[in-house]
C-alpha cells in the first residue's frame, strides 16, 4: 500500500515513545541532557540514570497521565518529563540545598551524603505518577504562566523537599544507620 506523502507523520509529530525507538534520537537526547554537567563522574552518573530510565522505564511514556497536554495550548507533558528528571537530579547532585553545604561539622556532611543517597529516579517517577492526577488543573486560572512547566517545577520541588525532610529528621546513630542501609541497598541493585 502506497501512502500519500501528506499522510505520513513527521518525526517531530511522533509521540516521544516512538522517537525514543530511534537510537540516533535517543543518543542525541542523552548527549544533550548530560552536556551541561561539567564533572565527569556526575556526567557519567546522570548518563547511567537516563539509560536506566530509557531502557527499563520506557513504559512511563505509555501512561495516559504523561501523554498529550496537561493544559490546552501548552507543551506536551511527555516532552517535559525528562527535563523535570534532570532538574530534580541536579537539585540533588549539582546544586544541593545550602542546608547540605559541607561544613566542618560531620553531622552536616552526613546529612548531605544521606540526601544524595536518597535520590532514586524510579521513586521520583513513581511520585510523579502518583501526584500528577492530584495537581492537574490546579493552575488553570493563571493565564500568564506556563502552567505545565510550573506544575512540573512544583512537583520537583516538593519531591526534593521530601528528601530534605527525611534528612533533617535523622539524628546521630539513626543517620549513620540510614546511610549504611542505603549504601548496601544501592550496592545490591
Amino acid at each position: 500500500m502506497i501512502t500519500h506523502p501528506l499522510e505520513e507523520k513527521q518525526f517531530s509529530d511522533l509521540p516521544l515513545r516512538e522517537k525514543l525507538k530511534n537510537n540516533l534520537f535517543k543518543d542525541g537526547l542523552i548527549k544533550t541532557m548530560v552536556s551541561s554537567v561539567n564533572d565527569p563522574s556526575l556526567k557519567e552518573s546522570f548518563r547511567n540514570e537516563l539509560n536506566h530510565l530509557l531502557d527499563n522505564r520506557i513504559d512511563i511514556f505509555d501512561n495516559e497521565l504523561l501523554i498529550g497536554y496537561l493544559y490546552e495550548d501548552e507543551d506536551k507533558i511527555e516532552d517535559l518529563i525528562l527535563p523535570s528528571i534532570r532538574r530534580a537530579w541536579a537539585s540533588v547532585f549539582i546544586q544541593p540545598p545550602s542546608l547540605f553545604s559541607f561544613h566542618s561539622d560531620d553531622q552536616y556532611n552526613r546529612r548531605g551524603e544521606l540526601f544524595q543517597l536518597l535520590w532514586n529516579v524510579d521513586e521520583f517517577i513513581d511520585y510523579l505518577l502518583e501526584i500528577l492526577p492530584k495537581v492537574k488543573d490546579t493552575l488553570k486560572d493563571f493565564e500568564f504562566l506556563d502552567k505545565t512547566a510550573q506544575t512540573l517545577e512544583l512537583i520537583v520541588q516538593n519531591y526534593i523537599n521530601s528528601l530534605i525532610d527525611k534528612c533533617t529528621t535523622k539524628r546521630g546513630d539513626e543517620l549513620l544507620i540510614e546511610i549504611r542501609d542505603l549504601k548496601i541497598k544501592k550496592t545490591l541493585c
